[in-house]
């Protein structure tokens, strides 16, 4: 009778006809219905501990190495298929749960070796016949951590230290590693032509999270070919940059980079800024453009940036215009990754709109130093800063997608069911102002809390909490989109009590943050924050840095984007 093959994997045992004479080690735990095909996986398996190998259920382990120091744990989740890999595990490496690992693949949580010339001089005569082991030079480990569903490739390699993305697919024969030395990152935003306060941190967080993480980072703005610029002082859209270059100027001289934007202007053929003369030099050197919004063109003096990470912050409408618009699926085709703030995009019961692009999740990076945290006023007001309208609706596959206004009709009467005081720094001329008021909502132009950045972060300090709904078309898709706005209010330990867009499914909601479906769950919400306010302010400031810290949104967005 041949011999199976594939046996189960159990502590201890000595496998039937097995070509290589070894047993499966006793210090491993195993799931149900795991199996392996020889015991040669476990040549170079060294580990003294209790554990060195945690295998979940309904494992398949075929022709793979499992190379594992004394001190040094692997674990592989459920479902997980490796075959003909090796995992050279000197401190921890963990595969989550439906993890595939195709033939020749490494993966590895060392150096092995020192990096430092005169160490690495010190290791070649430790590790030579007459040297002594014991005296190596101390060699960096990190552990590697393989999140759920994800594919690695033929004969691609992850290095020490590397997260990979639930959901991700790494290519065959590509190498990954963590992003320590510096980079040069050109950002691709929209600030000289929408220069308000929240627009202006959305971007301005960007550059300087990068910038604190040390890469050689530059904002760069294109006018398109249109008018573009909004004059907040004229209330006018124009081709006129002369006050957005204030803008800019000012915001980016005040926290340090003054000397790393450039502008350019189609309509006279100019470039103004600081990095006016060189930024070309810029471009043509720069490793990654993070094009935030796709809402410049891709110049020429662009697409010879070898990485190119598209940034939706617009989930559903962004993909509805690639959908019908064929000029703007032209541009998303040109980048060479794509990530939404719709963090459920990949999952089953998303409804955003498929375009055919490989999006994975992202969210707004946060510059924690950036924001004080200063005592709230249990007096004070719920408030946000809006627009009621900021374009038409889109329907789609016989589903209508929607602006704020519509999500916005079962909260209108909100003010008379409580105590609390409500303000809406409200934008767009389609707004029912007098009938807001009437309800009992403060109502004020947007443009005053938004004049400059530091005014807004003063708007958002002074408030209490903020209440707010989101874009009906975020809410109905289940798109998990988290407002950048509402983020800088928890970075300023304000809770936020804030329309549910599916967000609660990767956000913890407990403190802090309190979504709402109905107006009852609204209700509900502004009683709670009323009721252990300290408690949700201290809450939010916690949240901001577990979910929305630069120095953790950033790394893991330029993981994937290289």
């Amino acid at each position: 009778m041949p011999t199976p093959l594939f046996h189960p994997l159990v502590p201890g045992a000595s496998l039937p006809g097995d070509w290589y004479h070894g047993s499966i080690p006793t210090n491993i735990e195993v799931g149900e219905n795991s199996v392996i095909d020889s015991s040669f996986c476990f040549k170079h398996y060294y580990a003294a501990g209790s554990v060195g190998l945690r295998v979940g259920s309904n494992v398949t382990i075929w022709r793979a190495s499992l190379a594992v120091d004394a001190d040094a744990v692997i674990e592989i989740g459920d479902y997980c298929y490796i075959a003909d890999a090796s995992l050279v595990c000197s401190a921890r490496i963990t595969l989550g749960a439906h993890v595939m690992v195709a033939g020749r693949v490494t993966i590895v949580d060392s150096d092995f070796h020192p990096i430092a010339p005169a160490a690495r001089l010190i290791d070649t005569i430790a590790l030579s016949p007459i040297g002594d082991r014991q005296r190596r030079p101390p060699i960096e480990i990190l552990p590697v951590v393989i999140e759920d569903d994800v594919w690695i490739g033929y004969n691609a390699t992850i290095l020490k230290g590397v997260r990979v993305g639930a959901g991700a697919a790494i290519a065959h024969y590509r190498s990954i590693a963590v992003i320590k030395s510096s980079i040069r990152i050109v950002v691709l935003g929209y600030i000289v032509r929408g220069p308000l306060g929240g627009l202006v941190w959305h971007h301005l967080q960007y550059v300087m999270g990068l910038a604190a993480l040390g890469h050689d980072v530059y904002f760069l703005e294109d006018s398109d070919d249109y008018p573009s610029c909004y004059d907040p002082v004229r209330d006018i859209v124009d081709t006129n940059p002369t006050y957005g270059l204030g803008v800019l100027a000012d915001t980016f001289a005040r926290v340090g980079l003054g000397e790393r934007w450039a502008y350019y202007d189609a309509h006279s053929s100019q470039w103004f800024g600081s990095c006016a003369n060189c930024i070309l030099e810029i471009c043509s050197t720069a490793d990654l453009l993070l094009n935030l919004s796709g809402v410049n063109p891709l110049r020429p003096w662009l697409m010879t940036i070898p990485y190119r990470a598209l940034v939706d912050t617009d989930p559903v409408f962004t993909q509805l215009r690639h959908l019908y618009d064929p000029v703007a699926n032209k541009q998303a085709l040109a980048h060479t990754s794509f990530f939404s703030f719709g963090e459920n995009i990949n999952a089953p019961w998303c409804l955003i709109p498929q375009d055919g692009l490989p999006w994975q999740p992202t969210r707004q990076p946060v510059v924690l130093d950036a924001w004080a945290v200063t005592p709230g006023s249990v007096q004070g007001k719920f408030t946000t800063v809006m627009q009621w309208d900021s374009y038409r609706a889109r329907e789609h596959a016989g589903q209508h997608y929607g602006m704020k206004s519509e999500s916005f009709t079962p909260y209108i009467n909100l003010p008379q069911q409580t105590n609390a005081i409500f303000e809406l720094a409200l934008g767009s001329a389609s707004a029912p102002r007098e009938l807001l008021a009437n309800q009992g909502w403060l109502v004020r132009d947007s443009r005053e809390p938004t004049k400059t950045p530091w005014i807004y972060q003063s708007y958002i300090q002074q408030s209490k909490a903020e209440f707010s709904v989101a874009k009906h078309g975020y809410v109905v898709s289940c798109n998990g989109w988290f407002s950048e706005r509402s983020a800088t209010y928890l970075a300023s330990g304000r809770p936020v009590v804030i329309q549910d867009t599916g967000f609660s499914k990767w956000l913890e909601t407990q403190a802090g943050v309190l979504p709402f479906n109905t107006p009852e769950e609204a209700l509900a919400g502004i009683d709670e924050i009323n009721r252990r306010y300290e408690f949700h302010c201290q809450a939010a400031r916690e949240i901001a840095a577990e979910y929305f810290a630069a120095s953790k949104v950033l790394p893991h967005l330029l993981e994937r984007a290289l």
